[in-house]
C-alpha cells in the first residue's frame, strides 16, 4: 500500500509525519554529490579541514565535538529510565574523515547520518520544499525531531568542560557543555521560523479549512541538567 492510499483510508484520523531535518543518510544523493564537490551540493553538509596530522599521517578532527544520542539498546521501554541516556550515548568524535575530499564531515549522531549545513540558504529552501511535498501528499502536520541540533558554531570552537560534575570520563557525552552544537539562537530565529512560516502559509493558501499540526520532541540536551528539563514534548496547532 502506498502513502496516498493510506491518506485516503485515514478518513477522520490525522496523519502526522516524523520529520528529522538535522541530517540525511550518507547514501543520499545530496551527500554523494557533496562528497564529490559537485555544485550546488558542495556545501550542503558541514565539512572542515583537519586540525593537523599525527606523526603517522592520521588526520586530526577539527575540534573536540562528540556525537549525540543513539539507541544502542534493541529493546527500549518508555518512559525513558534515568540511566538510559547515559548508557546509549555515542562516545566518540562527531567528525568523520573522507579521503575523497580530504576533509571531515560533521555527524552529531551516527557516522551514517551526516549533518546538513543550515547556514546554506539553499539547504533551508530544499528542506522547506520537503515539508510542502508531504503537505501536498495529505499530511496534516509534523513531529520535528533533533531540531535543536541543526546549527553549530561558525568558528568551530572547542566546547568547554561541563561544570556540573556529572562525570569525569572525557568520553562521556556530558563531560562537555555543548554550547556550540546545541540550541543555538539561529535554530529558532532562522530555521524553525522559516519552517513555521512555510506550514502557516500552506495552511492559509490551501483554503481547505484544515488545521496543521507541529510538534517537537526533545530527547537530548546540552547538559545533564538541561536534559532533565527538556525531556518533554511540545506541540501547537496552526489554524486556518
Amino acid at each position: 500500500m502506498d502513502f496516498s492510499s493510506i491518506v485516503c483510508l485515514s478518513k477522520d484520523m490525522k496523519i502526522v509525519m516524523d520529520f528529522i531535518p538535522n541530517h540525511s543518510s550518507d547514501e543520499h544523493d545530496w551527500f554523494q554529490r557533496s562528497l564529490a564537490r559537485e555544485d550546488p551540493y558542495t556545501d550542503y553538509y558541514v565539512w572542515q579541514d583537519p586540525a593537523g596530522f599525527e606523526d603517522d599521517g592520521t588526520p586530526i578532527p577539527p575540534n573536540n565535538w562528540v556525537g549525540e544520542i543513539i539507541f544502542a539498546k534493541k529493546h527500549v521501554s518508555f518512559p525513558l529510565q534515568s540511566n538510559f541516556l547515559q548508557l546509549s550515548r555515542f562516545r566518540f568524535s562527531a567528525w568523520e574523515y573522507r579521503e575523497e575530499r580530504e576533509q571531515f564531515y560533521l555527524h552529531k549522531f551516527i557516522v551514517e547520518q551526516p549533518d546538513l549545513n543550515y547556514r546554506n540558504e539553499e539547504v533551508r529552501r530544499e528542506m522547506n520544499d520537503v515539508l510542502v511535498f508531504w503537505l501536498d501528499k495529505g499530511v496534516d502536520g509534523f513531529r520535528f525531531d533533533a531540531v535543536l541540533h541543526i546549527f553549530e558554531d561558525e568558528e568551530f570552537r572547542d566546547e568547554p568542560r561541563a561544570t556540573d560534575g556529572v562525570t569525569d570520563d572525557p568520553d562521556d557525552y556530558y563531560y562537555l557543555d555543548h554550547i556550540y552544537t546545541y540550541d543555538l539562537p539561529e535554530t529558532k530565529e532562522v530555521a524553525l521560523n522559516e519552517m513555521y512560516q512555510t506550514i502557516k502559509n500552506y495552511a492559509a493558501d490551501s483554503g481547505d479549512g484544515q488545521d496543521r499540526y507541529i510538534g517537537a520532541f526533545i530527547l537530548a540536551a546540552s547538559s545533564a541538567a538541561a536534559a532533565a528539563a527538556a525531556a518533554a514534548a511540545a506541540a501547537f496547532v496552526i489554524s486556518t
